[in-house]
């Protein structure tokens, strides 16, 4: 038999398209894998830039530098000190002890004495300073500052844990998780005495078995301000801070609004003076201490 005649060159033709296929597909592919990655970093910082556009800086109140109605202070009980030597060592008067305390004063009791900025200055540079953390606005803060878990949300010992235990030394600084206005202050069942926040997106926080409140009913708090102290009040096995949050009285899981980042958010720097260096004044001394309504305090 005779073999068929194979036209080479057409056979030729053929492999050379396939190859020019192979190289015009490799050359697509390279040029699409050198474009993906030039936009990696833009498109990271087009979302570090949105994510920038939701951070705050919150200072969180301590055992010395304190909060209240916007004014820079302390919670003291004065106990056999008089309230003229409480004035005279926070730089404040009496009247205006008196008159932040609602006109009410009791030596057995917390009471919020103000503080000059002279003395505030003093503790900042002693290193009493607050810790400012940089967080997402859209989270909540932890109620204490540094936070350790005893129980988590969910189920315990056959029933339903509707928030988190967080241990902590009796009378420790618990701080508001977020802006709102106060809802409730007083004993609550089994949380003992109480604090509920209602916030402006609807949710509300609770702070069970605190020693004591701080706070009035109808007040506006900010984030990271003193509520209460911490303690072992209502049914409680030990101090520790319960905390929750209810969106139309159903107890969510807290550690899905907390900001992430259990001991140290992404960022945290420490309060410094308010005093110019060169020029050795106070800038915006009236806004710090709380003497201009219009501008809270930090």
């Amino acid at each position: 038999m005779n073999k068929p005649i194979v036209n080479q060159k057409h056979s030729e033709n053929n492999r050379s398209r396939t190859l020019r296929t192979i190289l015009t597909g490799r050359t697509h592919l390279v040029l699409l894998m050198g474009i993906t990655l030039a936009l990696i970093p833009l498109l990271s910082l087009l979302a570090a830039e949105g994510d920038n556009q939701h951070e705050v800086v919150v200072h969180l109140d301590n055992d010395h530098i304190q909060t209240f109605r916007g004014r820079l202070g302390r919670w003291v009980v004065p106990g056999g000190e008089s309230y003229g030597s409480l004035a005279y060592r926070f730089g404040t008067t009496v009247e205006e002890i008196r008159a932040i305390n609602d006109g009410t004063l009791d030596r057995s009791r917390y009471n919020f004495v103000p503080m000059s900025l002279d003395y505030y200055n003093q503790l900042v540079q002693e290193g009493y300073g607050r810790r400012m953390l940089r967080i997402d606005e859209r989270n909540m803060l932890w109620p204490v500052e540094r936070p350790h878990y005893t129980s988590r949300y969910g189920n315990r010992r056959g029933g339903m844990h509707l928030g988190v235990d967080l241990a902590c030394s009796p009378n420790t600084v618990v701080l508001a998780a977020g802006d709102g206005v106060i809802s409730h202050s007083a004993w609550y069942g089994g949380l003992g005495q109480a604090v509920a926040i209602q916030h402006d997106d609807g949710l509300v926080t609770w702070y069970g078995h605190n020693n004591q409140l701080l706070v009035k009913v109808g007040e506006r708090v900010r984030r990271g301000q003193i509520i209460a102290f911490s303690g072992n009040t209502g049914r409680s096995t030990g101090p520790h801070v319960h905390f929750e949050v209810r969106y139309m009285n159903v107890a969510l899981n807290p550690e899905d609004f907390l900001e992430q980042g259990l001991i140290q958010p992404n960022l945290v720097l420490q309060e410094e003076s308010p005093l110019d260096p060169e020029l050795g004044t106070n800038m915006g001394a009236s806004a710090l201490l709380g003497q201009d309504e219009q501008t809270p305090t930090p």
